[in-house]
């Protein structure tokens, strides 16, 4: 999802509009799922039967109690939630929430209990109408809740405008709950600093400064550890966390990267081993960031992605004039009017024409 908004998004704003964005929480969202519901939803679904008297029986005669300075409360019987660390935990969860964006205008972008409604507008005369509609969306999605003993957290849910226009916050207000939603400058999705221009600059320092704090743990371990086990440690709480969803920021200036090259400096001298030694071995983020951008182009350029992501990528070139011409990979870059969109092009590209 977060690569297929962002592409979105970006040609948007290349098109020099905007987009409305209201990211929405869910009050302890896999806890509340109203079992009753739940089991009419799989009926109405096709499942039936044996398989639909299972799932029942599955989510049924489960308790919970409290622990408090080694005494036990009596225990409570559980009719709301999925549960957690199982496989059909998130099934069940999206099944029950399949049905939010029916009757909604405007698009809604669900990933388990993250969500996300949006609105393209295509001129600043268009903000109060895009304005009234996300509104009347937020309005459906209230009385969904009630509906189905769901809650929201206005408190918790933020709009963002996304634009290059200086008068971007001259918009009317979006309301949810009877309350105005506040108006952010960034804000979360599964983990990425979505920003109002698009720039990765917050995401990446953000990301630097986590890494750089997680630092800590190879200082403290170096006394037990040897430099084998140090870089095992490296690549599962330092390096993993430097990576996350690189293929969609891996082609943001210098400048931002080297935040992220500071700390993996840092790191390689706590573990012992030379910039040049990890180069060879291809441990270097920009190695690793250039093999995950290639591997994400191979699969949207041969269709190995869902439909809707393979669609996003540029179209090939075959010009007819030389064995070369006709290669398979040979595409061709969509015009970018903004940087922050011939970045996002190039963070998963090879060099194109």
């Amino acid at each position: 999802m977060p690569l297929l908004l962002s592409q979105q998004w970006m040609e948007v704003l290349n098109a020099r509009q905007e987009i409305r964005a209201v990211s929405l929480d869910i009050s302890r969202a896999f806890d509340t799922v109203w079992h009753p519901a739940l089991l009419t939803k799989l009926s109405s679904h096709g499942i039936q039967g044996h398989l639909h008297s299972w799932l029942a029986d599955f989510l049924s005669c489960r308790s919970q109690r409290v622990a408090l300075n080694g005494v036990l409360s009596s225990p409570l019987p559980v009719q709301a939630g999925v549960p957690q660390g199982s496989v059909l935990g998130p099934v069940l969860f999206l099944v029950f929430i399949n049905d939010l964006s029916d009757s909604l205008e405007n698009p809604l972008f669900l990933f388990a209990d993250d969500s996300t409604l949006c609105r393209t507008i295509c001129h600043p005369s268009d903000r109060q109408a895009a304005a009234s509609s996300l509104t009347a969306d937020l309005d459906k999605i209230t009385n969904w809740s009630n509906t189905w003993n769901m809650s929201f957290n206005p408190d918790k849910s933020h709009t963002l405008t996304m634009s290059l226009r200086k008068d971007r916050l001259q918009n009317p207000p979006i309301h949810f709950l009877n309350n105005p939603l506040e108006e952010v400058f960034s804000f979360k999705l599964l983990g990425l600093t979505i920003c109002h221009d698009l720039s990765w600059e917050s995401h990446i320092s953000n990301l630097a400064s986590k890494a750089s704090r997680r630092l800590g743990i190879l200082r403290r371990a170096k006394s037990f550890l040897g430099p084998l086990e140090l870089l095992t440690t490296y690549k599962a709480f330092v390096r993993s966390l430097m990576e996350y969803c690189s293929p969609l920021w891996a082609g943001a200036p210098a400048s931002h990267l080297s935040r992220l090259h500071a700390v993996e400096t840092r790191a390689f001298k706590i573990i012992g081993i030379s910039r040049n030694e990890a180069e060879s071995l291809g441990l270097s983020l920009n190695h690793r960031r250039l093999v995950g951008g290639l591997s994400v182009f191979y699969r949207l350029l041969s269709s190995l992605a869902p439909p809707a992501l393979s669609a996003i990528c540029p179209h090939h070139i075959s010009t007819g004039r030389s064995r070369s011409a006709n290669n398979p990979l040979l595409v061709k870059l969509p015009k970018s009017r903004i940087t922050a969109h011939l970045h996002f092009h190039s963070s998963f590209s090879p060099p194109l024409e």
